[in-house]
């Protein structure tokens, strides 16, 4: 026989001896045993580490379980102390770990509010699955952290400067920001558009070529609060005559 619980799948061995007239044991000798699967293991897919979050909808996260792994709970705790835990049930932030638990476990998911999240804030989530051989091992649990962000970044063209008159322009620069919220840390720019439209029309510059309609320039790729920007002026044609 056996029995399944958290520490694994325990079974029962009973022994009975015959001898060849058809005499029987009347008592019987029995083992019992418990028997370890391997532990069960989990990652999370979404939100991956470092990513930048707005989260305006539910955020949700998911992840997946090893063969062994039958259920999933999760934890999402806020920065910088993660001392204080999210529970989903009482939609509220409390001192429990570990009090939520995900819709599945080979493949999981779990929604969380948009109203838990603070701007400015780095979060951090944990999954810890369990399964027969009993929970995942503190040291092979992910420490998932991704940052809350909802403050608009501005930029400002520095040259060439609004009203100025110029025979020739090397470049087009100017700066970009995102500035640091209320509490908390500032997030990151991560690039920079342009468009380049002659007035009283509807052309627009390619960074190759005139075209009537809107053309986007891409100005780098970055990964700070501030950055300088610069995109090298290559001469536009004269848009033909139509």
């Amino acid at each position: 026989t056996k029995a399944q619980g958290l520490g694994g799948v325990k079974y029962r061995v009973c022994v009975l001896a015959y001898d060849q007239a058809n005499n029987v044991q009347v008592t019987g000798s029995a083992v019992t045993f418990q028997f370890y699967s391997p532990l069960p293991e989990t990652t999370i897919t979404t939100p991956a580490v470092g990513e930048y979050w707005k989260v305006t909808s539910p955020l949700n996260n998911q992840g997946t379980g090893n063969a062994y792994t039958t259920s999933v709970n999760v934890d999402i705790s806020s920065g910088p102390g993660y001392t204080t835990h999210y529970d989903t049930t009482t939609a509220t932030w409390q001192g429990s770990e570990y009090t939520n638990t995900a819709n599945g476990a080979a493949s999981w998911s779990i929604s969380i509010a948009s109203t838990a999240f603070t701007d400015g804030i780095t979060y951090r989530l944990r999954s810890r699955g369990a399964g027969p051989a009993g929970n995942e091992t503190a040291g092979s649990i992910e420490n998932n952290d991704f940052y809350l962000d909802r403050t608009l970044p501005d930029s400002l063209t520095k040259a060439p400067v609004s009203g100025n008159h110029y025979k020739t322009i090397a470049s087009i620069t100017g700066t970009a920001v995102d500035p640091t919220p209320a509490q908390g840390s500032a997030g990151k720019i991560d690039k920079v558009e342009l468009w380049i439209k002659k007035q009283g029309t509807n052309d627009h510059y390619t960074s190759a070529a005139w075209q009537t309609g809107a053309a986007i320039i891409t100005v780098g790729n970055y990964n700070a609060a501030n950055v300088d920007w610069s995109w090298t002026a290559y001469r536009p044609p004269p848009r033909p005559v139509r």
